[in-house]
């Protein structure tokens, strides 16, 4: 998880995730790893909230896309 710092979060494409009942806001987001990570796409479920002075992300999961999500995100 420690790995997540190594995305490109401005370039990421996110959507809440809906897919289940949880007790807090959930995204799901998609985006490249950069050169530390081998510039490959991954995907990433996250939780955020803004901190005093901070935003804060919270990381569930991150995994390498699938071939199905890297050719979605080249469509966005």
């Amino acid at each position: 998880m420690a790995d997540a710092k190594y995305l490109d979060w401005d370039r990421m494409v996110a959507a809440s995730d809906s897919l289940g009942n949880y007790s807090e806001d959930r995204y799901i987001g998609i985006t490249y790893g950069l050169a530390y990570l081998n510039n490959r796409i991954y995907v990433v479920v996250f939780t955020y909230s803004d901190g005093d002075d901070e935003e804060i992300y919270r990381i569930i999961s991150l995994r390498k896309a699938t071939k199905a999500e890297v050719e979605k995100y080249a469509k966005t």
